[in-house]
């Protein structure tokens, strides 16, 4: 299945549709009664529970020639609790361990979070990048070998295990790791974004190929470059699949918020990765992240692999993912060409100075100063709305420096206001911003350009969006899949109404077009056709689909097409 006809063109969660696997290769859909961990050893550290679990690597988890009879992992419990009571759901994180390190240690933060700790030393092949190996592994590939993310299918066993032993918010669920756990939680978030609201990255490799130290090690997993291996189940080079520069740049409306953070005297992951363009050719990590393709913060230091910035804390410290300003259930907002670039700190504190490149400044940030209130946000069929301003908390070097900036700001991930593609919006910026009107691109992405954010709570401003269509627009509502989480169910109930419409003045609509499809798909087959606001498809496969409908005005003029997606009990990865 060619890759640009699994990428939606609405904005919204992006997974893979897979395939059948071809006859006596690895098993590829998920068995139907996977046996659950069983714990074998609880203790206890300051003040947190540990609990240690183990369970059967199979077929399903594992290569073929690998000698691997069992995994284990470590779930740590909320500070000073032995159970998490079926009444409460606490946030869910998984820590990834580097290539040197392993799951059995402790962490003191995050002490409201449950903490799932895995592991990815796996016996013969060694790291797998948190990803997977090829199916020969460890003999030498084949040609026509495939690779398998074996380590990532763990991963989404362990958040399903969380869910159910310990009652987590699905809706808060994110992933973080330094070091190559730092790139495996980049890849697994941008690859599921089903499960996780986003992961933090400390000096993560982002791309094999722009590291030489590293790339003997990725050959070995991952199979020669010179033979250029699939991922399983699609035409996709591996090389592409784990590189996040070519994921940021395919995953248009990416809803996944990324917080990185490098050191530029790190030698072992060198800095110089970030402006290498290895593949898309001239679209590098940092200028993919500056025309903010995906929603987060990037921020540079002084800092090796192996030590810390001898500055030592210089910036007040904004993780929105452990804070809950990012859940599942809520839309995301990107910012981007913030108009005075790139903040920097020179070598003395209390200096900063604007438009600094991270090559030509020691330390500094990007998108690290936005702010915005959750419980502010609207997200309605009708209109988006979000409160925005820029931090002035800590001293007064780490408050943001300067009393208002513009930035291009993009919404993601909606569950109730529609953003079909082409489509045209009118905002405005309260209480004495601009107003005017914008258009979402051909992927479905809506950019409102140059909105001015200014420093402190007390003068936030609200960006309030609505439709300018004269065309009507439609909000999708999937009862059985409210939100982008997968379900069991093998059916999918869809609603629909007129979003940019009025009880005063509704769009006079006589006729609705619904379809599913695992692809996007902007050509109604025949039978879509219905005068109802519902319909049901049963009797679905387990994978991921898009739920696509169109109205007609009564004057004959059918309005753009919405996209929904929805997600069936996965069989990937």
């Amino acid at each position: 299945m060619p890759w640009r006809e699994l990428i939606p063109a609405a904005c919204g969660c992006i997974c893979l549709a897979w395939g059948s696997p071809a006859p006596g290769a690895f098993p590829s859909s998920r068995p139907a009664n996977l046996p659950e961990p069983t714990r074998i050893k609880q203790s206890t550290s300051w003040g947190y529970v540990y609990h240690q679990f183990r369970h059967h690597a199979g077929d399903y988890f594992k290569g073929p020639n690998v000698d691997q009879g069992f995994y284990e992992f470590l779930v740590r419990l909320p500070f000073l609790k032995t159970s998490v009571s079926p009444s409460s759901k606490p946030p869910l994180v998984i820590l990834l361990h580097s290539r040197s390190g392993d799951f059995n240690r402790h962490e003191r933060g995050l002490t409201d979070h449950v903490v799932l700790f895995p592991d990815d030393n796996t016996r013969d092949i060694g790291h797998t990048g948190w990803f997977g190996y090829h199916d020969q592994a460890p003999k030498p590939p084949k040609p026509d070998s495939v690779v398998v993310p074996y380590t990532q299918r763990r991963l989404i066993y362990y958040i399903e295990f969380a869910i159910r032993k310990y009652n987590v918010d699905p809706n808060r669920i994110w992933i973080r790791g330094g070091s190559m756990g730092g790139g495996g939680a980049l890849l697994f978030a941008l690859h599921h974004p089903e499960w996780v609201i986003g992961a933090e990255a400390d000096k993560p490799p982002i791309d094999m190929r722009a590291l030489p130290m590293l790339l003997p090690l990725a050959q070995k997993t991952f199979g020669p470059i010179k033979l250029d291996l699939k991922v399983a189940d699609t035409d996709v080079s591996v090389w592409q699949y784990t590189s996040v520069p070519w994921l940021m740049a395919n995953r248009p409306g990416c809803p996944v918020w990324l917080d990185v953070r490098h050191g530029r005297l790190d030698k072992v992951v060198p800095f110089e990765q970030y402006l290498t363009s290895l593949n898309p050719p001239g679209r590098s990590f940092l200028q993919l992240f500056e025309q903010g393709v995906v929603p987060g913060t990037f921020v540079w230091d002084m800092s090796g692999h192996d030590r810390g910035d001898p500055m030592g804390t210089w910036r007040a410290d904004f993780s929105p993912l452990g804070k809950g300003l990012i859940r599942l259930d809520l839309p995301t907002f990107a910012f981007s060409n913030g108009s005075q670039g790139h903040l920097g700190v020179p070598e003395k504190l209390g200096q900063w100075h604007a438009r600094q490149h991270p090559t030509r400044n020691p330390r500094g940030l990007i998108n690290d100063f936005c702010r915005w209130d959750p419980t502010s946000i609207v997200d309605l069929p009708e209109r988006l709305e979000i409160a925005l301003w820029l931090s002035d908390e800590g001293n007064e070097w780490q408050r943001c420096p300067v009393e208002s900036m513009t930035f291009s700001v993009s919404p993601r991930g909606m569950l109730g206001f529609p953003v079909p593609r082409q489509c045209a919006f009118r905002y405005a910026v309260v209480p004495d911003g601009p107003t005017g009107r914008a258009a979402s691109d051909e992927s479905g992405v809506l950019t409102i350009n140059d909105v001015p954010i200014r420093r402190g709570r007390d003068k936030a401003v609200r960006l309030r969006i609505e439709h300018a269509m004269p065309l009507p627009v439609l909000s999708i509502a999937c009862p059985s899949h409210p939100t982008r989480r997968p379900t069991p169910a093998t059916s999918v109930v869809s609603r629909w109404t007129v979003a940019n419409g009025s009880p005063e003045s509704p769009m006079p609509v006589d006729r609705y077009r619904c379809w599913i499809s695992p692809k996007p798909s902007m050509t109604p087959p025949d039978g879509s056709d219905t005068s109802e606001t519902e319909r049901v498809f049963e009797s679905l496969a387990p994978g991921s689909y898009h739920v696509m409908v169109q109205a007609r005005l009564v004057t004959g003029q059918w309005g753009p097409v919405t996209i929904r997606q929805v997600n069936i009990d996965p069989t990937a990865p």
